[in-house]
């Protein structure tokens, strides 16, 4: 069992609770998007750890 699954649900229903401290809004976006693509392939690389098990 990973903690992937529960931190997606705590994101999500949380995600819009954050305080981003008066941070430009380009910054924040460049960060969600890093993010994004940082779990892609995370989430990937889970998938085909799996796969090889």
């Amino acid at each position: 069992m990973t903690i992937a699954p529960q931190l997606k649900r705590w994101r999500s229903d949380n995600g819009e609770a954050v305080d981003i401290g008066g941070l430009p809004n380009d910054l924040i976006e460049v960060v969600k998007s890093l993010h994004e693509g940082v779990q892609q392939i995370a989430d990937h690389r889970i998938e085909q750890a799996r796969q090889e098990f």
